[in-house]
């Protein structure tokens, strides 16, 4: 049930032997380290082989040599910490090298070369409670490479401050189902949705790590410097987000909601059972509707025939009950699909008027079978939404280098699975704080 651990790959990067046989750089005043925690062995592995194959000089070790330290996916507050516990283990007079965000460095790679560093690349002008004292900025900045303008921060007086900080995964936050950003947040929703239909795995997370960000905020995003800082936030999120502040409306999202294909493949994969691959065959065959689907029942199983039913007699906003079903590759329980009709209150609307309102509704039901000592786990893979659920998983496996899924918690130096009588012992375990199932929204 639970993954294989990866084998750690043969060759790279790491220890002075490494060092010694890089190739010759073209930029020999620039040295630069790829902090790992948060990137990833193999994606730092990968990107050490291609700046150095562009003349880059990437170190293995954060020595006094190094100029530029490169970092993803990581908050200033972190970024800050990690540089001071460095600078109290170097030698008297070190300078501190610049604290980049990896935008800094994929730009570089673009242009063939290393390009100025600004103060949107620096991680230590994102601190929200630095972000109105100019002279703290100057000081932590003091002695590294390019200089900050103090008007690219902003100032008292200059806009509303920026919200605290936040932790980088959606498993460290509480987030409600209802939140103050609604409209920003099913803007990008849609650009991930619409990045699923095209297999676009990556794009896809990005919208949506995003969306939880803003989601997690305590207080409505009226300007884009209120999101300095923020995890998630890359720069298409923030261009879709400064649109929309600015104009209402965003001319990609209202684009991609208004096509046809968007529109078909987000009715199709509503389906159970039905995914990208299914729906997109069955666009290009023509088929358009739920009623060009009933038409030729040889392409839908009994469950398929059922949820369109249920589609068609469901007068609320539909929310696609497969959020549960695609969750079915995370365990192998025995489950059963079902789609009960209830009588309907005399009179009642939803969504529509009490003469348009039929007296039964349907109700879907997943009834899932579970061993009892694995309780506390399932419990925990089948509540909260699927971003939260992967983010879990996510944490567990690169920041505690466990494996959880919906059967245990195993640990994989140990090989042993960690025992846990509720939710609440599988974050102690995690070392995170306990959050109930109505502030796992991500």
């Amino acid at each position: 049930m639970l993954p294989k651990r990866r084998r750690a790959r043969v060759g790279s990067p790491s220890g002075d032997a490494a060092s010694s046989a890089l190739p010759s750089t073209r930029f020999p005043g620039v040295a630069i380290y790829l902090v790992e925690p948060h990137m990833g062995r193999s994606r730092r592995a990968f990107l050490t082989r291609l700046a150095r194959s562009k003349g880059f000089r990437v170190l293995d070790s954060c020595s006094s040599e190094v100029t530029h330290v490169v970092m993803e996916q990581i908050s200033a507050e972190e970024a800050i910490s990690w540089q001071e516990r460095r600078m109290a283990a170097a030698p008297p007079g070190c300078s501190p090298p610049a604290l980049l965000d990896i935008s800094w460095f994929t730009e570089s790679l673009a242009a063939g070369q290393p390009v100025p560093v600004e103060c949107r690349h620096r991680l230590e002008a994102f601190l929200p409670h630095q972000a109105d004292d100019t002279a703290t900025l100057s000081r932590m900045t003091h002695g590294s490479a390019g200089a900050c303008p103090q008007d690219a921060v902003a100032g008292p007086g200059k806009g509303p401050p920026s919200p605290a900080w936040m932790p980088t995964y959606a498993c460290q936050r509480p987030t409600p189902l209802t939140h103050h950003n609604t409209s920003l947040t099913e803007a990008l929703e849609t650009l991930a949705e619409a990045a699923g239909f095209e297999g676009s795995e990556g794009r896809l997370l990005a919208f949506c790590r995003a969306a939880s960000v803003l989601k997690a905020l305590p207080s409505p995003v009226t300007t884009l410097s209120q999101l300095q800082g923020l995890p998630q936030l890359g720069e298409h999120s923030s261009r879709v987000v400064q649109e929309l502040l600015e104009h209402g409306v965003c001319e990609e999202v209202e684009r991609v909601r208004s096509s046809e294909r968007y529109q078909t493949m987000k009715l199709f994969t509503q389906v159970f059972g039905v995914g990208v691959r299914t729906a997109d065959r069955w666009y290009r065959e023509g088929l358009r509707t739920l009623d060009d689907l009933r038409e030729q029942p040889q392409k839908l199983t009994q469950q398929q025939k059922g949820l369109i039913l249920y589609h068609q007699h469901q007068h609320s906003r539909w929310e696609s009950p497969t959020r549960l079903a695609q969750q079915s590759h995370m365990d192998a329980f025995e489950r059963s699909f079902c789609i009960l009709r209830l009588p309907q209150p005399p009179g009642a609307a939803v969504g529509g008027s009490p003469r348009s309102c039929p007296s039964w509704k349907a109700v879907r039901v997943d009834l899932v079978v579970v061993p009892i000592s694995q309780f506390p786990f399932a419990l925990l893979g089948w509540t909260g939404s699927k971003l939260f659920q992967r983010e879990l998983r996510r944490f567990s496996r690169k920041e505690k280098g466990l494996w959880l899924n919906s059967h245990g918690l195993f640990d994989p130096e140990q090989k042993t699975f960690l025992h846990a009588a509720s939710e609440e012992d599988i974050f102690r375990h995690l070392g995170l704080e306990y959050l109930p199932p109505e502030q796992r929204n991500a």
